[in-house]
C-alpha cells in the first residue's frame, strides 16, 4: 500500500459532554502507533485508558472513549512511530514483498512524523546562516532580537507575565498622568522599572 497523505494528525476535537468517538484519518500499522491526547485548561496529557482504536492498517479509523470527554476537553489523535526497524532480512532467504513494502511505508511515516513535530518548533528564516544558542535557562520568554536571531530575556518570564497587569495598575492609579494626559515617558518608565524593555535586543 502506498502512502498518498502527509496527515498524520487529527484534531484537535473539542469535547461536548456526549461524543464519544473520534475519527483518525492517517495511516497506522499497529495500535501502539497512534497516540490520544487531551488538554483540560492547557494541560495536555496522554489518554491511555478507557478508549478503544479501531482501524488498525488502515487510513482511517476511530478512537472511542467509554466515557465521552467533558466540555472544555481538546482530543487530539497523532501517529508517533518509535524511530526503530525490526525487520531481519537474512541473505539468499525468501522475502515477502508485502513485509517490503510494510517497512518502506513505516519509514516514510516516520519521516512526516518527524516533520509535523519539526513545524511546530520556532524555526529561523530559510535564508538565515546563524544558529541559535539559547542555552537552558529556565523561566525566561523567548523573542526575536535586533539581528532577528532567537533570544532569551534577561526578566523572568513572570515579571514579564506581569508586566500588562502591572501598567495597567500604573495608569489606573493615575501616577503615569500630566493632568488628563496619558505620559508615555512616565508609563514607559514605571513599566521598565519592572521588566527590561530592551531585554530582546
Amino acid at each position: 500500500m502506498t502512502i498518498s497523505s502527509s496527515t498524520n494528525k487529527s484534531g484537535p476535537y473539542n469535547g461536548n459532554g456526549s461524543t464519544t468517538v473520534f475519527a483518525r484519518t492517517f495511516r497506522i500499522l499497529e495500535a501502539d502507533h497512534l497516540k490520544v491526547y487531551q488538554t483540560i485548561s492547557g494541560v495536555t496529557t496522554e489518554v491511555t485508558l478507557g478508549i478503544t482504536k479501531d482501524g488498525i492498517g488502515s487510513d482511517s479509523g476511530n478512537v472511542t472513549f467509554d466515557t465521552a470527554p467533558a466540555t472544555g476537553t481538546q482530543i487530539t489523535l497523532i501517529r508517533e512511530i518509535p524511530l526503530t526497524q525490526e525487520t531481519d532480512y537474512s541473505a539468499q532467504g525468501k522475502v515477502s514483498p508485502v513485509q517490503i513494502e510494510d517497512d518502506l511505508d513505516l519509514q516514510e511515516m516516520q519521516i512526516q512524523d518527524g516533520a509535523e513535530e519539526v513545524s511546530r518548533a520556532i524555526r529561523l528564516d530559510v535564508t538565515s546562516g546563524k544558529t541559535p544558542n539559547l542555552g537552558a535557562t529556565p523561566d525566561r520568554a523567548i523573542g526575536i532580537g535586533s539581528d532577528g536571531l532567537p533570544r532569551l530575556s534577561a526578566q523572568p518570564l513572570s515579571s514579564i507575565e506581569n508586566a500588562a497587569a502591572i501598567g495597567n495598575a500604573y495608569i489606573a492609579s493615575g501616577s503615569v498622568f500630566s493632568g488628563s494626559t496619558l505620559d508615555l515617558g512616565l508609563f514607559r518608565d514605571g513599566v521598565q522599572s519592572i521588566i527590561d524593555l530592551g531585554d530582546f535586543t
